[in-house]
Formats: structure tokens, C-alpha cells, sequence
């Protein structure tokens, strides 16, 4: 099969005019050409990948059946996320240690080519060590303090899939933990954090190497305490989650953001929770009650409890309503990403083919992945 792409995204440039041939799933060779092709799109890059997610469109992580899984991991790959990290947020030890198991046997159903959709790649564990003072939407009952033997007890059994942990770095116990974490090769964010400007430094020392959702579930910058938010502005190397749904952050301050940190060292994120995507009504999540209206997920109170729409939508608003660089979002949804956890970023032949291919306004035509292919006509953002 052959690919036609107008323009080709690499994580660090862009080719004109060229052809990708594939065969049995796998890249073979990749050439200038013109369109005659089987697939062909203006816009083809590697698929787009998301590491804070908790479900969307019904589906719930830490409350579901393996079909529902399965339906929702082809959802994602329907609308071009070809690779996903679950992130499981703070709960009781055993309903989090529920979701770690079914998550880990979908990887070895994955592993085994007896389950398609979007690629499970890790887990992102959200809680339950984060402060009491930077809830969010999470339940305070369900918060622990920092400990590495807690930790083992919440993943026993799952410490192979876990990929990312956001935790609140200033906790007393967290150091320890971090230290651990990073031993063990997960990478650590500090999120739902009131750290200040100086425990944020001391973090990043430490081994914390990001920020979960920046802007939001962190103490704010004042100018007489500016927080670790500040700290993570003026450390080069921390990597920042971006929920860019033009709901959770003022697009003065993504911009502030983006200016900063560049393309390179955020990743765009949809955060999207079981409420996203669903009609305006009022819904049960766990112990919740969410009001969905005009698109926002919302808890009773008021607060935020999940991003409103799914990564390439998010994608598409922020070309649309703040003209940004097509390049730069796919560095943000895709490679900035993959070069974060250290997975594939090339598109190369011998490599498993992971596309996707769009039209000028970033609407999704086709994804591939693998052998698994998937058309426009059947997807539905």
C-alpha cells in the first residue's frame, strides 16, 4: 500500500510531496512521488498520543468491562490517538488497584494482537498522593500521604505498566517516593500541588521532570510568591501537561506558556473524564455528580472535573481560534510526547507504521496503525 502525503511532519521538519510505502503493517520505504495512492491526506504525521486521560464518551477507567474498554480504545483510534496512557486518578486503594489489573491485562491482550484500538503504553497514575489543599476534583477521603510501601500496595503486581505518577512533591514522605519512582525508571509530575517557588526547585532536583495539567490543581503565581508554576517556567528541562480546550486555561496564558516552553517541552493533553463528550445533562461519575452543559464537565460545586473534548479536537480549536503553527500542535500532540516517555518518534522504514492523515484544517481523513486501518466516513469526533 502506498501513502501519499503533501506534507509529511517529522518531529523536527517537514518533507513536500512523498510517497510511504507500506507492507504488513511496517514502513518499507519512503520517497518523493505524486498522488496516486491508495491513502493520501495534505497532512500526514505520527498519530496523536495521550497521556492524561481517564475515559470520555461514557466509558469511566476505573469502573468499566472489558468490551467497554475495547470500545472506547477503538473510539480513540477512531479519531487519530494511536497511543494512550489510562490515567488512573485518586480513589480507594482497591477500586484503583481494580483498574491497574484490567488495564494491565488489556496490554497482554494488546501484546498478544487479540485486542486493536489505540495502543495502551503505560499508565498514568494520578494520586493518591497529592495535597489536600490542591484538590481539584478529586475526593479528599481517598488522599494519602507519600509513602513507597503504599505505593507498592496500590500497583503491586502493575509497577510494569506504570509510566508516569503525579504527586505532590512538597508532602513530607514525597522525596523518598520520587527518589524511588525515578529509580525505577517513572517518570514523576508534580500535579494537584501547593508547592512554592523554592520546594518547586527542590523537586526538580529530586527527579520530579513535569507538570500535570499546568495552570490547574497547583497554587497560582503571585508576584511576591510565585509558586512552582513559576519555577517550572524558569526551569528549561521541565516538561508541562496542557489541557487546551480553550475552557480550562485563558489562551493569554497558553500563550504565555508556549512562549516559555516552546513545542518541545509541552504536551497537549485532554484530561477528558466519562462525562466528556456527552450531551448537556446531569450524570453519575463514581460518587459524583456531573453537570455537563454547553460542553463543560463540571462537578455541583462549580469546579472543573475533566477536559470538555477528546485531543484532536482540542487540536483543531487551538489552529482555529488562536493560529497556531500546524507543526507546533502536532509536536504538542504527538512527538513532544513520545520523545517525554521514550517511544517511537521517527517515521522510518522498519518501523510499525503509526499515522495519521489529515485534511488543511486538521480534520481527520484516516488513521493507521499496524495492520489496523480506519476511515473518515466511519469516524466521529
Amino acid at each position: 500500500m502506498n501513502i501519499y502525503a503533501e506534507n509529511l511532519f517529522y518531529s523536527d521538519h517537514v518533507q513536500k510531496s512523498m510517497v510511504i510505502n507500506v507492507e504488513d503493517g511496517v514502513i518499507n520505504r519512503i520517497e518523493p512521488g505524486s498522488n496516486q495512492s491508495c491513502l493520501s491526506a495534505e497532512n500526514v504525521a505520527m498519530g496523536f498520543i495521550d497521556p492524561h486521560i481517564h475515559g470520555g464518551a461514557g466509558f469511566d477507567i476505573m469502573d468499566f468491562e472489558a468490551s467497554e474498554l475495547r470500545e472506547w480504545l477503538a473510539h480513540l483510534f477512531n479519531i487519530g490517538v494511536t497511543a494512550v496512557l489510562p490515567s488512573v486518578y485518586t480513589f480507594s486503594v482497591p477500586v484503583m488497584r481494580k483498574s491497574l489489573l484490567q488495564i494491565k491485562e488489556a496490554v497482554k491482550l494488546q501484546a498478544a494482537n487479540l485486542m486493536g484500538g489505540a495502543k495502551i503504553i503505560g499508565v498514568h497514575l494520578e494520586g493518591p498522593f497529592i495535597s489536600h489543599l490542591q484538590l481539584g476534583a478529586m475526593e479528599e477521603s481517598f488522599v494519602l500521604a507519600p509513602d513507597i510501601e503504599k505505593y507498592k500496595e496500590v500497583t503491586d503486581g502493575c509497577e510494569d505498566i506504570i509510566r508516569i505518577v503525579t504527586l505532590a512533591p512538597e508532602v513530607h514522605g514525597a522525596d523518598r517516593l520520587i527518589g524511588y519512582l525515578k529509580q525505577k525508571g517513572v517518570r514523576v509530575l508534580a500535579g494537584h500541588t501547593d508547592a512554592s517557588y523554592e520546594e518547586g526547585l527542590k523537586a526538580f532536583d529530586t527527579g520530579v521532570s513535569g507538570i500535570c495539567h499546568f495552570y490547574n490543581a497547583s497554587r497560582g503565581i503571585h508576584h511576591r510568591e510565585p509558586g512552582i508554576l513559576a519555577s517550572a517556567m524558569m526551569s528549561p528541562d521541565i516538561r508541562c501537561e496542557l489541557i487546551g480546550d480553550m475552557v480550562h486555561v485563558h489562551p493569554a496564558l497558553m500563550n504565555l506558556l508556549m512562549a516559555v516552553k516552546k513545542d518541545t517541552r509541552i504536551s497537549l493533553i485532554s484530561d477528558a473524564v466519562k462525562t466528556t463528550g456527552l450531551p448537556d445533562g446531569e450524570y453519575l461519575d463514581g460518587i459524583q455528580t456531573i453537570i455537563v452543559k454547553n460542553g463543560e464537565s463540571r462537578l455541583k460545586n462549580g469546579k472543573l472535573n475533566g477536559g470538555s473534548c477528546m485531543l484532536p479536537l482540542i487540536v483543531k480549536k487551538l489552529m482555529a481560534d488562536m493560529r497556531l503553527d500546524i507543526h507546533s500542535l502536532i509536536k504538542m500532540a504527538s512527538y513532544s510526547t513520545r520523545a517525554y516517555l521514550g517511544v517511537n518518534t521517527e517515521i522510518e522504514a522498519g518501523k510499525t507504521v503509526d499515522l495519521i492523515g489529515m485534511d488543511k484544517n486538521l480534520n481527520l481523513l484516516w488513521t493507521l496503525l499496524g495492520n489496523e486501518t480506519h476511515k473518515r466516513n466511519e469516524a466521529v469526533l
